[in-house]
């Protein structure tokens, strides 16, 4: 049957039922698959691919936004994009999923020996989901997959794991007014990441730079809900160039929060 994701080799993989001795996918299903968009590309509405123009009947949806988003004649759209399989930023340098100590050693915007991939280039493709805070904290980013819908459609899973991140949209000095490095006492990066399953949080953090694996069961889950969004660091800053104020008053820090769910795969 026909399963309207993002590509055939998507499809192949849905349809792949082969499992481990654990009982988990042997060919892990990528969320960003299930965005009813190509892969690389920006998701600004639900994606219900059975939608009936002539009843209204939006059919069995894959993905929906949040209550807060505008609804449309069969879909809800939102102002806060989902990326597949990229960051969500446009600058061609910082537009794949290279979450900090991920990174390329080496790019245009400088280069390092430590917490970063000896070898990588920008445009190394990285799985997951780009999901870059909203700017208007009472509306994350949000968006909720109906694990029923899938189902229906004979995909096999168990579990839910996935990498949070931060992609930083500047690599340098905070003293120049970039993000800095993650890892910092005090750093400049940072978001917050929560899951629900079925509504209820299963998962919540506050990440700027970890290599923490989430996996969460979600064999009775209905729906999966991923959210991201801005945190207030709670400690002042002096100067640190334009982007914090400048000069050298003490400024409010900010955070660089490129919010990311890195291999976010059902298996």
């Amino acid at each position: 049957r026909k399963l309207y994701l993002a590509s055939t080799t998507c499809e192949d993989t849905a349809m792949d039922k082969s499992l481990d001795a654990s009982g988990r996918r042997t060919s892990p299903l990528h969320l960003s698959c299930m965005l009813g968009v190509d892969l690389g590309s920006k998701a600004f509405a639900e994606h219900c691919p059975e939608a009936n123009v002539l009843t209204g009947d939006k059919g069995d949806c894959y993905t929906k936004f949040p209550a807060y988003a505008s609804e449309a004649a069969l879909v809800t759209t939102t102002l806060n994009p989902i990326c597949a399989d990229c960051s969500g930023y446009d600058n061609y340098n910082v537009s794949q999923l290279h979450i900090y100590q991920e990174e390329p050693c080496r790019s245009v915007l400088g280069s390092r020996t430590e917490n970063c991939v000896e070898g990588g280039v920008a445009s190394d493709v990285v799985r997951g989901l780009g999901m870059l805070p909203s700017s208007d904290p009472s509306r994350p980013t949000e968006i909720t997959f109906n694990l029923t819908t899938m189902r229906s459609k004979d995909m096999v899973f168990s579990r839910f794991t996935a990498r949070p991140g931060i992609v930083r949209e500047l690599y340098h000095d905070v003293s120049d007014g970039g993000c800095g490095a993650c890892t910092d006492e005090n750093p400049m990066c940072g978001a917050s990441f929560v899951v629900e399953k079925d509504g209820v949080v299963a998962y919540e953090a506050v990440i700027a730079a970890s290599d923490e694996v989430i996996d969460i069961d979600v064999r009775d889950a209905k729906t999966l809900t991923l959210r991201t969004g801005s945190v207030t660091p709670s400690y002042w800053r002096l100067g640190g160039g334009l982007n914090y104020g400048g000069e050298t008053e003490p400024m409010q820090a900010q955070f660089c929060d490129g919010a990311a769910w890195t291999e976010a795969v059902l298996v």
